[in-house]
């Protein structure tokens, strides 16, 4: 459930903690008072993200509290993009790096004749100058 942002006031609901199924509950930046029921401790696989509010952990919630402003920056978006950009910059490299490779070789290779044989520019240790 991802409500950040909306100017939510008052307190979490109860109810939250029934919804066993929940696995993503954003409420950030919102006006939310009041403890962090207990129910929603009890939800294993919930990520929750509560920064931004008057909220206090209180003594019930049985995973740790964190400051408000510790998940602000828990996207996972500037990471990705950071390793896509990474790996693309390689990539571009390595292929660069290779046709250069490629076009400085076939320099050095001149075209006699009709174009039927190749020789290379430097001269045959066989001949007598």
């Amino acid at each position: 459930v991802l409500l950040h942002g909306n100017f939510i006031t008052g307190d979490i609901p109860k109810e939250f903690g029934n919804l066993t199924s929940l696995v993503w509950l954003d409420l950030r930046n919102n006006r939310l008072i009041g403890e962090i029921t207990f129910s929603l401790g009890n939800l294993k696989k919930l990520k929750f993200f509560f920064g931004g509010n008057n909220l206090n952990c209180g003594v019930n919630y049985s995973q740790p509290c964190e400051p408000n402003n510790a998940e602000q920056g828990s996207s996972d978006k500037p990471t990705v993009l950071i390793i896509g950009v990474s790996i693309a910059f390689v990539t571009v490299f390595v292929i660069g790096s290779l046709l250069l490779y490629w076009w400085k070789g076939n320099k050095r290779e001149v075209k006699h004749g009709n174009g039927a044989g190749r020789r290379p520019i430097l001269p045959s240790p066989n001949l007598i100058p």
